[in-house]
């Protein structure tokens, strides 16, 4: 994952990277954490951990979704975080975060000024406080 920062013309400095909820689902689908690899087994070989049955809900009429189609369309392919960086370590975290959907292409190699630009574009996110 590519993070980068950037000074705004009004002198603020951001933290940009980019989010892509398919890329995640994916890396987690790849390996099941229940099953043993067959070259780590002694012998005799078990392959399945589980000793009860599957406890997830189906009905198995509907196939289960990928994090991005419970997006809306906009953001099922990915987004760029801007994130605020204080100005002095211990500063209150009161920053600001923006979001930009789609991601831009090339935005790892583009300058500040293009960065900037994508930044006024960006939506404000709202922040849950716990």
């Amino acid at each position: 994952m590519s993070v980068r920062e950037f000074h705004s013309p009004d002198g603020r400095q951001w933290r940009v990277w980019a989010v892509r909820p398919n890329a995640v689902a994916t890396d987690r689908r790849q390996h099941d954490r229940r099953v043993t690899p067959v070259d780590s087994l002694d012998d005799p070989p078990v392959l399945e951990r589980r000793r009860l049955a599957d406890r997830r809900a189906t009905d198995g009429a509907r196939p289960r979704s990928r994090p991005a189609e419970l997006l809306p369309d906009r953001w099922r392919e990915g987004w760029l975080v801007y994130e605020e960086v204080p100005a002095t370590p211990g500063a209150p975290a009161s920053r600001e975060t923006r979001r930009l959907a789609p991601i831009p292409p090339h935005w790892e190699s583009c300058t500040e000024a293009e960065l900037a630009e994508q930044l006024s574009r960006a939506s404000v996110s709202r922040r849950l406080l716990g």
